[in-house]
């Protein structure tokens, strides 16, 4: 596809690629943004968190694909990347699309972020499991605090 083209291109030319994604950030399709999130894992633009967060905003819950390729793109500067989605999505922890970025991602406010999901009463009972496995992929002392405030 042609996001696929302008990645290899930009990558060629040493051009960065969110002059492409932000062209396609809109897509209809599903694999075109899943495309453009992986392209911007190695952007040092300052406008590769906003498109990202524009491309997270679209994730439909419980599509592996979409969170795994968002994961991918973020995992250079997941806590640029999740502050902006934040401020797109400011209840993200009380929407089942929110939940799925929040448990992908490994910026530092993530564990408190799992945490607050864990108390949640909107948080479906069946799946808090799932929010406190994504502990296991968090570090650093915001995820000893953020464990620490579940036993309280």
């Amino acid at each position: 596809p042609m996001i696929e083209v302008g990645r290899r291109l930009a990558r060629q030319t040493d051009t960065d690629i969110t002059a492409v994604v932000d062209q396609v950030v809109e897509d209809r399709s599903p694999a075109v943004r899943r495309e453009a999130a992986i392209s911007l894992r190695h952007s040092k633009s300052a406008a590769a968190p906003a498109l990202w967060a524009r491309l997270a905003k679209q994730h439909t819950a419980g599509d592996r694909w979409s969170i795994e390729a968002l994961g991918i793109g973020a995992a250079l500067r997941w806590d640029e990347c999740l502050d902006a989605y934040l401020k797109l999505v400011p209840d993200a922890a009380e929407t089942p699309q929110g939940r799925d970025i929040i448990w992908r991602s490994r910026a530092k406010k993530s564990s408190a972020l799992l945490a607050a999901i864990v108390k949640s009463d909107k948080t479906p009972e069946g799946e808090k499991d799932r929010y406190m496995r994504a502990f296991d992929f968090q570090s650093g002392p915001e995820k000893d605090k953020a464990l620490e405030s579940l036993l309280q």
